[in-house]
């Protein structure tokens, strides 16, 4: 009887580190080779230092509109509108309100998911919003209508004055360059590239999880890659470390 194959994964010891030190790539100088199906089973996981250093983000007190944009606004209902920039994906609140003896002008009232700013940087506002023809939930800035005369309104990243601090991170891990026999694995998010384990930090053992179970099919595998994917969409810090070990159990049918 076949023994099992144990594979151990340290991201230390990778091959290929992407730069975003999401992706870790480790080659075999002797390749596995499965001439049957085999169950894999996660059996440790360590992780030191994966929850990321801060950053600094914008906050709302870092934005402000251009003043001489800041006008054009008389077929623009007063209220609060909501603006995704489509570059940065940063979402911006914008109250249009009439300060009394003046004409209607824009004013930032919040902002959130801004860490992909710096300071000196400008967003431009489309004049009409998006171009879906009648008013969305998702898109509330279609009731948006400053006059093409003014030109864009514009947002300027005055500086960044903002820290995030991160405590504990959950991440999940996915296994990448295997074949696997797909009807036996369900992912919701619809990608092809399977979770083999998750981690979170609140619970005792992450492996008392679940995880997919996931059956590998005959194949020659001469190299692995590990996906790290935690809830801040951030790569390993670069002093972290995720110590992966599985076992290929081969499957015998009765």
């Amino acid at each position: 009887m076949m023994e099992d194959i144990v594979v151990r994964l340290n991201t230390q010891d990778a091959d290929v580190i992407a730069n975003n030190r999401k992706e870790f790539t480790f080659y075999f100088e002797n390749p596995i080779v499965l001439k049957d199906e085999y169950d894999l089973i996660v059996k440790e996981l360590v992780c030191k230092d994966i929850t990321p250093p801060a950053v600094s983000v914008v906050v709302l007190s870092d934005v402000s509109v251009v003043f001489n944009t800041n006008y054009g606004f008389e077929s623009t209902a007063s209220g609060f509108y909501t603006f995704t920039d489509p570059v940065s994906q940063g979402i911006f609140v914008i109250e249009i309100y009439q300060p009394p003896g003046f004409t209607r002008q824009a004013r930032i009232t919040s902002v959130s998911n801004m860490g992909a700013y710096a300071a000196g940087d400008i967003i431009n506002v489309p004049n009409s919003g998006p171009s879906e023809p009648t008013p969305t939930a998702a898109n509330p800035l279609l009731f948006w209508n400053k006059s093409s005369a003014s030109g864009e309104l514009q947002i300027s990243i005055d500086s960044v004055s903002g820290t995030t601090e991160y405590t504990e991170i959950a991440l999940n891990i996915k296994l990448d360059n295997v074949n696997f026999k797909d009807v036996n694995y369900m992912n919701t998010g619809r990608v092809y590239t399977p979770y083999i384990v998750s981690h979170n930090p609140l619970a005792k053992n992450p492996l008392e999880q679940k995880y997919p179970t996931l059956i590998l099919v005959p194949q020659i595998i001469q190299s692995l890659k590990l996906i790290i994917n935690n809830e801040y969409d951030l790569g390993l810090p670069n002093d972290g470390i995720i110590n992966l070990a599985f076992i290929l159990q081969k499957k015998y049918i009765l």
